[in-house]
């Protein structure tokens, strides 16, 4: 791994390197865990695991988990074994196992929400997935922080991401040292293994899969009314959703709930503040309409702002008579297009009780 040399743009002055050790490194990352991932939320430190303790285990929005293995004083063989045996581990871990380490970890740390419930929705706007129906699906990512790997290790997490799937990565971290204070820079290793699966995934059955997140501002009556879906609060929802493209058939999801509606994509996205509805003839913005400003929450960032999706809904439900199936398709995702026989299940079973045709 190679780092870049900076100067100061003004005198040319080198910045130097400078030394933090993985202890402090990792006390900081505690501090600021936007430092790995600003869409991952924190739920352990010094995890107990088969194989050993685990440095750091994050969530993503979809629920699944993070394993976060610093390199210390280890081989980057060793630290790449490690990480795959807590991985194994973790795997089999039940959302029940995720509540109960994130208890412990919040109750020695100042300023986290006293449950993973109340700490999810608070990060991701959403409610937490607690059904195991809900949560069976789970992938785990693997993350190694180290300031350099060796070439050979390098190659067996090629090998590992490009042949099998893993979804493994390095994050690199260098510091350097100016006018008396130490910066710190990441390089990640390779783009995440999830992303690059977007751009070659494709509907299996000829329909995607919508989760609708209700919460304070976010309503079903809107989206019904209005003709829409959305999502927000987090880069990762708004990403997801970018995978949804015009003439897309889709059913919505709502977590908790159940599924509230099929319908078909007629615009690609858009950020909610650029959003226009016409009705009656007349044309207008999420601001006009009640509880409207809610979707305009961080208009100004466009990593956390609101993101729309425009949808002609054929058939919906009101969320109390939402449909649950008992081994039916769900995650945490915005969209998705599922290539999983159980989405096939679910759709199949939908068409039926809701008497689609095509």
């Amino acid at each position: 791994m190679l780092y870049q040399k900076l100067w100061d743009f003004e005198n040319g002055e080198e910045i130097t390197d400078a030394h933090i050790d993985e202890r402090e490194l990792e006390d900081l990352i505690v501090r600021n865990p936007s430092i790995l991932d600003r869409d991952w939320l924190l739920i352990g430190e010094q995890v107990s695991t088969q194989g050993g303790p685990l440095d750091l285990l994050f969530m993503e929005p979809d629920g699944n988990p993070v394993v976060v293995e610093l390199k210390r004083n280890k081989t980057p063989r060793e630290v790449t074994a490690q990480a795959l045996d807590y991985a194994s581990d973790v795997s089999s871990y039940t959302i029940d196992d995720l509540i109960e380490i994130y208890e412990s970890f919040a109750s020695r740390h100042e300023g986290y929400p006293a449950t993973l419930q109340e700490a999810f929705e608070k990060k991701f706007l959403r409610p937490l997935e607690t059904d195991p129906e809900d949560t069976a699906d789970r992938k785990v990512k693997i993350v190694i922080v180290a300031s350099r790997m060796d070439d050979s290790t390098e190659r067996i997490l090629r090998f590992l991401r490009d042949t099998y799937q893993v979804n493994i990565n390095i994050l690199f971290f260098h510091v350097y040292e100016f006018s008396g204070r130490r910066l710190l820079g990441r390089t990640w290793f390779g783009e995440d293994i999830e992303e690059r699966r977007d751009v070659t995934q494709y509907t299996q059955n000829g329909y995607a899969y919508v989760n609708f997140g209700c919460n304070a501002f976010r309503r079903w009556e809107d989206a019904v009314r209005y003709g829409f879906i959305s999502a927000g609060g987090s880069r990762w929802y708004a990403k997801t959703l970018r995978r949804l493209a015009a003439g897309d058939r889709i059913f919505a999801y709502i977590p908790q709930s159940g599924y509230v509606g099929y319908g078909i994509v007629t615009d690609p996205v858009l950020p909610a503040q650029e959003t226009a509805f016409t009705q009656d003839g007349r044309t207008f913005g999420f601001s006009e309409i009640e509880h409207g400003d809610g979707y305009l929450h961080d208009a100004n960032d466009s990593d956390l702002a609101e993101y729309v999706v425009k949808v002609r809904w054929v058939h919906t439900v009101d969320q109390a008579h939402a449909v649950r199936l008992s081994g039916g398709f769900s995650i945490q995702h915005s969209a998705c297009k599922p290539l999983s026989p159980t989405w096939t299940y679910t759709v199949q079973k939908l068409r039926e009780l809701w008497h689609l045709t095509d």
